[in-house]
């Protein structure tokens, strides 16, 4: 059996006494996504030490998809390099798998403070507002309900992508802090009727009157 088939079907103990982890990490930096996403996903299987600084790096690739796998397999690995990592790298936006791997490690409340560092910068691209504004409302700590109230400045002559002023709208619904209902009736009030921003909007004041 070749080394693709250990990467794509993976036998760790196989992996371990072959010694192919200088491989897997090798192939964090092939062309091919694929590749890269499960190699991230065997080193996470694997746990060793050795992959840390490579993963880390593969946190920034530009598959969202190889990042998400990276995050999760450092967030197997038991270094102390790993949380400073994740945290830094969230904080400039890229989202996506990095806020479980955290909660996992850290609990919800230095993930919140990161996530929404990521909500009050506005260099960061609106999809990696949007995301972040999801999880805080998932999370459901009010310390977010003012920065996702600022975020509902978009669609009034702010800058704010249109996806994540409705990722805002969904999360200050989920959290349930009346602090929302102005801000939101606002949308309602000024927002064109065939704006969808404005249908959410209302949807989520109805939920804050049942």
């Amino acid at each position: 059996m070749g080394f693709l088939d250990f990467l794509f079907k993976p036998n760790i103990e196989k992996l371990k006494e072959r010694k192919e982890i200088e491989e897997l990490i090798k192939a964090l930096k092939d062309e091919d996504e694929n590749i890269r996403v499960c190699a991230a996903k065997a080193l996470g299987e694997i746990k060793d030490i050795k992959a840390v600084e490579s993963l880390i790096v593969a946190l920034k690739d530009e598959n969202r998809f190889v990042r998400e796998a990276a995050a999760r397999a450092l967030g197997e690995i038991e270094d102390d390099r790993v949380v400073e990592a994740l945290i830094a790298v969230l904080k400039e936006g890229s989202v996506y798998g990095m806020a479980a791997v955290l909660q996992k490690k850290l609990g919800n409340d230095r993930v919140v403070e990161s996530l929404i560092a990521v909500l009050e910068n506005g260099n960061i691209w609106g999809r990696g507002r949007g995301e972040a504004a999801i999880l805080l409302g998932k999370i459901g700590d009010t310390r977010a309900v003012e920065p996702l109230i600022r975020m509902l400045k978009g669609p009034m002559g702010g800058d704010e992508p249109i996806a994540a002023v409705t990722m805002a709208v969904f999360a200050l619904e989920m959290i349930g802090d009346t602090r929302a209902i102005k801000p939101l009736e606002t949308l309602v009030q000024y927002l064109p009727p065939d704006s969808p921003i404005r249908e959410y909007a209302g949807e989520a004041l109805l939920k804050f009157k049942l």
